[in-house]
């Protein structure tokens, strides 16, 4: 079955960018979204509409170096800003070690959209004390647990050939990554929200990731 162009139009976005889906099904432009609440907790921030919310982790991304993973599941350190006037709230967390010497540290940005009813997602990261440059194989930005009460799969999932990026459609969401090629997947309980830079990271310089939505 051909997708909606409401949907398709995703297709030209893919860093963690969590939309809200306002188009309903079969209808383009025609119903305007009921506002979403935005409510932040210590670790999670909540998007709700309606009867539906979706949980945006606020944990460090994950880092698939060659050899070795980090920042899985790491608490935030300090969040500062406030994400309902639209800029972007900061996250931080402490300095990772890696194996090969050398820290990697992290900050993880979080920006809403009120005209486009989307919230984004992504990470600026370093690497310090070392000469070493590792291969960053896969940056993951979220996980969303879809046996969670609140997130549901919808039945209808878009077919788009990988490595294309492509969108996951929740009740009520969807989300992705912002750019044209991206490693989303669903692997049994869980929607991926990840990337595949496939570089080396060299020492003393910032990278960003790409934007999830």
């Amino acid at each position: 079955m051909d997708m909606d162009p409401s949907k398709r139009t995703f297709l030209r976005a893919a860093g963690l960018l969590i939309a809200e889906s306002i188009l309903q099904r079969n209808v383009v432009g025609r119903s305007l979204p009921r506002l979403a609440r935005l409510e932040m907790k210590k670790d999670e921030l909540w998007l709700k509409r309606g009867a539906t919310a979706l949980p945006v982790s606020l944990k460090c991304p994950r880092f698939v170096f060659a050899g070795q993973t980090v920042g899985e599941g790491r608490l935030p350190l300090a969040v500062k800003g406030d994400v309902a006037n639209g800029k972007p709230v900061e996250v931080s967390y402490s300095p990772m070690s890696l194996r090969e010497g050398g820290t990697l540290t992290v900050r993880l940005l979080v920006q809403w959209s009120p005209g486009e009813s989307v919230l984004r997602q992504w990470a600026s990261y370093r690497i310090d004390g070392t000469e070493f440059s590792p291969l960053l194989k896969e940056v993951v930005m979220a996980q969303i647990d879809t046996g969670r009460p609140s997130v549901t799969l919808a039945p209808e999932q878009p077919v788009i050939t990988k490595p294309m990026s492509y969108p996951v459609f929740l009740e009520g969401f969807f989300v992705g990554i912002e750019f044209l090629v991206a490693s989303t997947r669903v692997e049994d309980n869980s929607v991926i929200l990840a990337h595949t830079p496939g570089k080396r990271i060299g020492p003393r310089a910032s990278y960003e990731t790409r934007k999830a939505v």
